[in-house]
């Protein structure tokens, strides 16, 4: 039964890149791309905490907010972050700054 429990490193890996949740993978066959890992590849980034066993102090927790983007936005990720500075909960929103020109009219295209 050990044998069975044992982790591959790749699922070590991915567990820990993720904060230790299984099944995050996105579909590979989509290519989309996880724009918080674009920039910040850190271990232990994560936007929810548990209200037991001093999960926040302990910074033990899960990322369960995701930018999902194309990978054509992908050099347009620039900065990012979790905002903990305020505490109201045990979750913490995620920031990302793209950039990117926006139109008040979306659907007309600029002139050339």
């Amino acid at each position: 039964m050990q044998a069975k429990l044992a982790q591959r490193p790749a699922e070590r890996e991915h567990q820990q890149h993720h904060g230790g949740r299984k099944n995050q993978r996105l579909p590979e066959r989509h290519r989309f791309v996880d724009a918080f890992r674009v920039v910040n590849q850190e271990t232990d980034q994560y936007t929810w905490w548990s209200n037991r066993g001093r999960a926040w102090e302990k910074n033990v927790g899960w990322r369960i907010d995701y930018h999902i983007i194309t990978p054509a936005l992908a050099d347009r990720v620039r900065r990012v972050g979790i905002y903990q500075a305020r505490r109201s909960s045990g979750h913490a929103p995620l920031m990302i700054d793209y950039d990117l020109e926006l139109s008040s009219k979306p659907w007309q295209r600029a002139a050339s």
